[in-house]
């Protein structure tokens, strides 16, 4: 059987825009993580967050506007990933702007096979 997919509807953040923040199954959402689904300067589009399976987002990250994090990825507690970033899969992300500071223990693991 395939994995489900919790698809949040945007109204948590805004009133248009349709369901832009898809989370994948057994993801871990930190207390106060949050996300940017509407793009800055004068167009102010609406763009998806998507958060792959198996990802972490400690307290208080923040996902901006069409970031990706692909499966097993981790953000930090209290780190800002930027507008359209990619955060690869078994990599850790932390800071202000969050940067990849190595790979995580499902990272490992996968090596190891």
């Amino acid at each position: 059987a395939g994995a489900a997919e919790l698809t949040m509807p945007s109204w948590l953040r805004a009133l248009e825009g349709g369901e832009l923040v898809r989370i994948g199954s057994n993801t871990f959402l930190g207390g106060l993580s949050d996300f940017a689904l509407q793009g800055q300067g004068a167009a102010k589009e609406f763009h998806e967050v998507h958060i792959g399976e198996e990802c972490y987002l400690g307290a208080g990250s923040f996902l901006d506007s069409g970031c990706h994090m692909e499966a097993g990825a981790s953000v930090a507690a209290s780190s800002l990933v930027p507008c359209g970033e990619l955060c690869l899969a078994a990599n850790t992300y932390a800071g202000n702007p969050a940067v990849a500071i190595g790979k995580n223990s499902l990272g490992a693991r996968r090596e190891k096979r």
